[in-house]
């Protein structure tokens, strides 16, 4: 059984779909910009989702696993939402989406191809998983972006750097 993290980890449902959403942008962007960063995006694509679900998860059961899995997320997510549902092809996309995750390590021979045109399903998947989020969730999803997870991203120069 792997680790659950909840609330009391400090986790907040809210900072999950905020992190998520800045990665899935992050990955738009890197899908369209240049060959090279395909496999940053389809790193990001994946993390991005992964989030969406286990924010789905710390909403409504208290915590989330942790596991890396989409197709597993998927199915924890059904398990606490029964009315929870990917259309059946989009579920034929977790697979693939999964396989993204071994993009963060340069492993020899296990490394999926990512294609450019793949960001438009990565898309609909988020949008689709976005919409079982609370409407209060989904109302804060455009909040500042330079606020996230309690902290002002953008530090002052300081000391450290004199």
């Amino acid at each position: 059984m792997p680790k659950l993290y909840s609330a009391a980890d400090g986790y907040k449902q809210g900072d999950l779909v905020q992190f998520s959403r800045d990665h899935l942008f992050a990955a738009e962007k890197l899908f369209v910009d240049d060959v090279r960063c395909l496999d940053s995006a389809g790193y990001l694509s994946h993390l991005g989702i992964e989030l969406l679900l286990k924010a789905l998860l710390l909403g409504t059961t208290g915590a989330f696993p942790n596991e890396h899995s989409l197709l597993t997320l998927g199915c924890c997510v059904k398990r606490a939402i029964p009315e929870f549902g990917l259309p059946s092809f989009y579920l034929d996309v977790l697979p693939l989406l999964d396989r993204y995750y071994e993009l963060r390590y340069p492993t020899p021979s296990k490394l999926p191809g990512v294609v450019q045109g793949d960001w438009p399903v990565i898309r609909e998947v988020a949008t689709v998983v976005e919409q079982y989020l609370p409407d209060e969730v989904r109302a804060s999803m455009s909040q500042e972006a330079s606020c996230k997870g309690g902290r002002k991203i953008i530090r002052q120069r300081s000391d450290i750097w004199k």
